[in-house]
């Protein structure tokens, strides 16, 4: 995750994550810049893209 720069950051990206569908679990760790989110179906990349529009935040590398 590009753009986590304090606590705050993390939690806007969890509680936007949270908005996606069809998410199970969102955690977003500021000391890796990274998010991981499960759920019970293929996650579509620009679902997560898309509620992280208008924000300084951006995935910068590859679901897994």
């Amino acid at each position: 995750m590009a753009g986590l720069t304090c606590e705050g950051c993390a939690t806007n990206v969890r509680e936007r994550f949270e908005s996606v569908s069809g998410l199970l679990s969102v955690a977003v760790d500021l000391t890796t810049k990274t998010a991981k989110v499960t759920s019970d179906s293929e996650i579509d990349r620009a679902d997560l893209e898309q509620a992280l529009t208008g924000t300084k935040y951006t995935i910068n590398s590859e679901l897994v």
